[in-house]
């Protein structure tokens, strides 16, 4: 009954959804003066039936026209709500209490304590402890006086009471409900705001972000034309340049080109994300323009012996899509499938339709493969897998991604280690997905052959490089890098003085550094299978390789980076980019530092302590030299694979250590040891001369005559002597 008349006295007005403290109190307020009338009207029938009593009749009439009057006034103005409450609380207090009639007893005065308690306070213990107050001072009063057994007049008063007390009581179970209400709803409120303020702001952040690349790719423009233009015009007219020189011409315009297609890609990726790359979209044959794109990457499958083909269902298919935008994808999805492939592999690009003019390509490849932990990081930008095979600027993926989704499609990725990899993309061919602005005529635009070719090209340059080693009898360097075009120009720029061997990566760049020991070591940091901080520990760590200064190269120019390297025992740490002059500079310094060594171990007999500055290592190793030759030395089979086989090397590796240590081959060693061992016992033994020559391991007397005089300057027979002698020099 109540429900509907609530509803048609709420204010007009009233946003309950921002101000539900508001709604529900004048909820209640308006209850409160609903049940007042009511009891105005009851109070008014009782006065009237079965006699008129003019004075309550008044009373109650008048009480039933203000609470009427109050509610038009609320619904009309509900700002009253929020000032009135208490005032009409107060005026009701003040009327009903002229319901207590003197003429009855003052007993029920004591019934307006319970009346205000109700209406004046909002504990409820205090509303129940008044009440009770009142309630048992009524009772008390009438049991004082020998009034309680008589009839109780239940006056207006007290039907009050009963209601209000039962509103008291909901109204009283529901506040903790609606405070509750009202601080989840203030606390949602917050976080809207909050969300809302964090999402502009990351959105602002995104804008700044791209407005930043976009700048930097604009700024870089200028300079780089500058400098790609003159090296391609020299290029052009260059008839007679020297190889050396036309190759770091070559060099510096395919570095510049692949600049400038980093920096397209750059910009590209910012037009995307931005929405500012308008498509251009045309009605094609798809399976000719899929093989249109494969076959600028014929020469590059045929160079690395990868089988790349395309398998599709249809000869012909007509559809509707973006030619710019799939060249994009099937490019830099090609050019990652070959990255991760090595020689032999196979890649497959096949085309189907999974359902009307739901179009799916799949490029998937035989290679490496992605670790499970890389797959969900593969198409942010500048990410890179710790199993890349070739470096890259890692942004091919992510632009995938950005086009794919900007064609309205999806794209899928599966990829198990040594299993391969299989890029899948779903998108919509028909003439309806598209919108009409970015629909073009019905000609079809071939592909840009010649922009295919160059993105393909600078990408199989990367791949395809190769160097040949300089056998010169100059000291040797082992070029440790997996860029190609670095390695190009560090064996270019070294190689006039220096022999030079290449490694295109860590672990190869070990195995090599233990088969050929080299004179010093040029390895980058940042390398697949094994980086440089562990080729360098493990080289130090090896008797073999333990010598062989290293200059650890990178693009990490960080204190931390320096010390690890440092750490690992690099002899050196040049950051990129760098100046040849001092590259040149520092790897004479360290050959230099080296030969001094050698110089204090020439200088210095072998079979005697050694120089306490000379390096420990080199010391231990020469150490077990000595042990092995003393220990064998009277053998005559005792020769420089036996030593070797001893030291745990192969003839070539000890020759070669060793005459970086001291610049003496191992034969010239032993020799050396058994022609002195010869010498102390020709002065101080009584044995003859063929005795002492087969007892210090020589095959013939002869033999052993014509080095010892070529060593000595004297025969055997001048330096020994007799035995009256020896016991006079024994004496």
């Amino acid at each position: 009954m109540f429900g509907p008349l609530i509803r048609y006295f709420l204010p007009t007005g009233l946003d309950i959804a921002s101000d539900w403290t508001v709604f529900s109190r004048i909820r209640y307020l308006i209850f409160g003066h609903l049940i007042t009338v009511l009891i105005a009207v009851l109070g008014i029938v009782v006065n009237v039936v079965p006699s008129f009593d003019k004075y309550p009749f008044v009373i109650d009439l008048g009480l039933s026209l203000i609470m009427l009057a109050n509610l038009f006034l609320l619904k009309r103005n509900f700002v009253l709500c929020r000032f009135n409450f208490y005032v009409i609380v107060w005026a009701m207090v003040f009327v009903l209490s002229t319901f207590v009639r003197p003429l009855w007893g003052y007993q029920y005065y004591f019934m307006v304590w319970s009346a205000s308690a109700v209406m004046l306070f909002h504990k409820e213990f205090y509303i129940y402890l008044i009440f009770l107050l009142g309630a048992s001072s009524f009772f008390l009063s009438l049991l004082l006086s020998g009034s309680l057994g008589t009839e109780i007049n239940f006056n207006p008063l007290f039907i009050f009471l009963l209601w209000f007390l039962i509103f008291r009581f909901f109204h009283s179970t529901n506040r903790y409900y609606i405070k509750t209400i009202n601080q989840k709803n203030q606390q949602l409120e917050n976080d809207k705001k909050l969300i809302t303020q964090q999402a502009e702001k990351i959105e602002q952040i995104s804008l700044q972000k791209n407005q930043f690349f976009t700048n930097i790719s604009h700024e870089i423009r200028t300079p780089l034309t500058l400098i790609t233009a003159p090296i391609r015009q020299l290029v052009e007219e260059a008839l007679y340049l020297e190889p050396e020189h036309m190759q770091k011409l070559l060099l510096a315009d395919s570095n510049g080109k692949r600049l400038t297609n980093l920096v397209e890609e750059i910009l590209n990726i910012s037009k995307l994300e931005s929405g500012h790359l308008p498509l251009k979209v045309k009605e094609s044959d798809l399976p000719s323009f899929l093989k249109g794109v494969l076959s600028s990457f014929s020469s590059l499958a045929e160079t690395r012996d990868i089988q790349l083909k395309l398998e599709s269902p249809f000869e012909k298919f007509s559809c509707w899509f973006d030619q710019g935008s799939l060249e994009k994808i099937t490019i830099n999805l090609l050019s990652n499938a070959f990255k991760f492939s090595e020689m032999g592999a196979t890649i497959v690009v096949s085309l189907s339709e999974e359902q009307r003019e739901i179009v799916n390509l799949t490029v998937k490849d035989t290679g490496s493969g992605i670790s499970q932990e890389d797959l969900p990081n593969i198409f942010e930008r500048f990410y890179h897998t710790e199993s890349d095979i070739q470096p890259s600027s890692g942004l091919g993926l992510s632009i995938v991604k950005v086009i794919v989704e900007r064609l309205g499609g999806t794209i899928e990725v599966k990829s198990e280690i040594g299993q391969g990899s299989e890029f899948s993309i779903s998108f919509n061919v028909s003439k309806d997905h598209w919108d009409s602005r970015d629909l073009m005529d019905k000609q079809t635009e071939k592909p840009d052959a010649k922009k295919q070719k160059q993105e393909v090209d600078i990408f199989s340059r990367e791949l395809n490089r190769n160097f040949i080693e300089n056998e010169t009898n100059a000291e040797s360097i082992l070029i440790i890098e997996d860029n190609h075009e670095m390695r190009s120009f560090l064996a270019n720029t070294l190689s006039d003085r220096f022999q030079i061997h290449i490694a295109p990566d860590g672990q190869i760049g070990v195995e090599m550094a233990i088969d050929i020991v080299p004179d010093l070591i040029i390895c980058d940091v940042m390398m697949p299978k094994k980086d440089g901080t562990q080729v360098c520990s493990e080289l130090k760590q090896n008797e073999i390789t333990n010598h062989i200064p290293i200059i650890l190269l990178t693009a990490k120019a960080d204190q931390k980076s320096k010390l690890t390297g440092l750490k690992n025992a690099a002899d050196d740490y040049v950051t990129k980019p760098f100046d040849s002059s001092e590259l040149k500079a520092r790897i004479g310094t360290l050959l230099g530092n080296r030969k001094l060594i050698i110089e204090k171990f020439r200088n210095q007999p072998l079979f005697k302590s050694p120089d306490p500055s000379i390096l420990s290592a080199d010391k231990v190793f020469l150490e077990k030299i000595k042990k092995s030759i003393e220990e064998n030395y009277s053998q005559e089979s005792f020769t420089v694979e036996s030593l070797a086989e001893n030291l745990n090397m192969s003839r070539s590796q000890l020759n070669r250590k060793l005459q970086s240590l001291i610049s003496t081959p191992p034969k010239s060693l032993i020799r050396e040891f058994r022609l002195q061992k010869a010498y102390t016992l020709l002065v101080s033994e009584a044995a003859t001369i063929s005795e002492i020559a087969y007892r210090t391991g020589f095959s013939s007397p002869n033999y052993f005559n014509t080095v010892f005089k070529e060593t000595f300057g004297q025969s055997p027979g001048e330096v020994k002597i007799t035995p009256t002698k020896r016991r006079k020099i024994d004496g």
